[in-house]
């Protein structure tokens, strides 16, 4: 009898196909974007292609450029990534790549000249073919570099991975500080920036109250919930720098103690002028950008969270008799799973401030039916910076939410991929999809398809970084060997000599916990 081939599931296809997913996913993004509001032929002056970029031939505006240069990068990283791996040419790939983004920029373009709403531009030609070009050089170098950033991580894991722990997790909150990225350092502007910035403590507050109390007075509702909201958001801020720097504390004070061995009272000292310097340089990368300026009140916050994380790392006394295999344990399913809860917390707060509601005479059917409801047409309407700030923040905290869900799952765990997908994403859309029938009722939030592509898209994001991480984290901590040989492990165990010891070093500050090995080993010799 003829063998029958055997049947390859849709999941496994998606994941042998994954670059090409993406590449497809970016050229809808594209699209959607380049294409709305879709109200071609409703122009009594167009005349079609002859209209082709006769409007705007010389309009030079350097946010759009940057914008639309910043939109086509992905098409040519991502085609040319697929182009590659199917085949041998690296040229071919090359110009194929530049290719397609000059394509689905004029096709773009000349559809636009059918429509009242956009402008047919021969720069946005320009400068979306750019985009390309630059997204498929790119290419070779992200390619290049991340080969060379692999190895350094190994080693930097390998020598010494609590402080590895700590450089990564101070380069997130720089990054978190830092968004959206929106840096002018125009001297009108950073004048402007200095002048508006806050110098005393929690003054915003009293700023957005009076907003709210005379808007109440005027009674204007909806500019009053606009301003609790502001109000309201300064505190998921400040919590959130609150929790961030009480977990840094913790991490510093650990590896001070484990690695250099201070007294307690010394590491505290150290730590905390540590924390504060951080606190402030943050603040001072905020000025510059537009969208943040500069607060006294962050700063205050961020070293009031520090000092919180080192009272609670100096008052923990780990118990002993448990033993630490299952003192790791707990440890490691205990932490995620309150991280998880905290997680879901302010995605919640976030989106249902300013809890101010309202019943809307069209209800539901008036929100499902607007055009603010479809996927990503309410940030049109919205400038750039602002869009991507309120997009990154939602993804992040989805992924987040996502591995932390992972982290202190059992279960999840033991899962294969994506059957953990599918269920972490599952409970992301759950908790999201109510979010949006409430803000359907609030008078200054939008409800959206947008939220529910970014919660699902942030799940899938922080499940696969998890994967990818643990396996990135056996590889570079499967580690042993009683004179600094390196023996590596199969890729499914874990070692009692990594991950254990590194957890060791976090729970116990006592001289006799694990300690890290220095990069450059003293040689000891015998003195007569």
């Amino acid at each position: 009898m003829p063998h029958k081939p055997r049947r390859v599931s849709l999941a496994t296809r998606l994941s042998r196909n994954y670059v090409e997913l993406l590449t497809t996913l970016a050229v809808l993004f594209v699209l959607q974007t380049g294409l709305v509001p879709f109200d071609f032929l409703t122009n009594p002056d167009a005349i079609g292609s002859r209209d082709l970029f006769s409007v705007a031939k010389f309009k030079f505006a350097l946010a759009d450029i940057v914008s639309n240069i910043f939109l086509y990068f992905p098409i040519g990283l991502l085609t040319h990534w697929s182009c590659r791996r199917k085949m041998r040419s690296s040229v071919l790939a090359f110009f194929l790549a530049i290719m397609a983004g000059f394509t689905l920029s004029l096709a773009i373009e000349w559809v636009q000249s059918y429509s009242p709403a956009r402008v047919s531009s021969l720069i946005d030609l320009f400068s979306n073919t750019i985009g390309a070009a630059i997204g498929t050089v790119s290419f070779w170098l992200v390619r290049g570099l991340g080969k060379g950033i692999r190895r350094l991580a190994r080693a930097e894991l390998q020598g010494r991975p609590l402080a590895t722990l700590v450089k990564v997790y101070c380069t997130a909150l720089v990054i978190v500080a830092v968004l959206p990225f929106s840096f002018s350092f125009d001297k009108g502007l950073l004048k402007k920036s200095l002048k508006s910035a806050s110098i005393v403590p929690f003054s915003v507050l009293s700023e957005f109250q009076s907003q709210e109390a005379a808007a109440i007075e005027a009674e204007d509702s909806r500019s009053a919930a606009f301003a609790r909201w502001k109000r309201m958001k300064c505190w998921s801020r400040w919590g959130s720098s609150l929790v961030s720097f009480g977990v840094l504390a913790w991490l510093v004070f650990s590896l001070l103690r484990s690695q250099y061995g201070f007294k307690p009272r010394d590491t505290c000292i150290l730590a905390f002028w540590y924390g504060s310097l951080l606190a402030v340089a943050l603040s001072l990368m905020q000025l510059p950008i537009i969208t943040r300026g500069f607060d006294i009140t962050d700063i205050i916050v961020r070293i009031a969270g520090f000092a919180a994380g080192l009272v609670l790392r100096t008052t923990y006394k780990p118990n002993r008799d448990l033993g630490l295999a299952k003192q790791n344990t707990t440890f490691l399913l205990r932490i995620p799973r309150i991280a998880f809860v905290m997680t879901a917390g302010y995605i919640a707060y976030i989106g249902t401030i300013p809890l101010t509601f309202a019943t809307r005479s069209e209800g539901l059917e008036g929100v499902t039916t607007s055009a603010n409801f479809l996927p990503f047409f309410g940030y049109f309407a919205t400038r750039f910076d602002i869009m991507m700030a309120d997009v990154m923040e939602k993804f992040m905290a989805y992924a987040a939410l996502a591995t932390l869900l992972v982290m202190s799952s059992r279960k999840l765990l033991a899962m294969d991929l994506w059957h953990r997908i599918a269920v972490v994403s599952a409970t992301a859309l759950a908790l999201s999809t109510p979010l949006e029938i409430v803000q359907s009722y609030m008078p200054v939030r939008v409800a959206s398809l947008t939220d529910l592509i970014l919660a699902a898209a942030g799940a899938v994001t922080g499940v696969l970084a998890h994967e990818k991480g643990a396996i990135f984290l056996r590889e570079a901590l499967a580690i042993s060997g009683e004179e600094g040989g390196l023996v590596r492990q199969p890729a499914g165990n874990h070692s009692p000599n990594s991950t254990d010891e590194l957890m060791g070093t976090l729970l116990d500050p006592s001289p006799s916990a694990p300690s890290e090995p220095s990069v450059s080993p003293v040689s000891h010799r015998s003195h007569t």
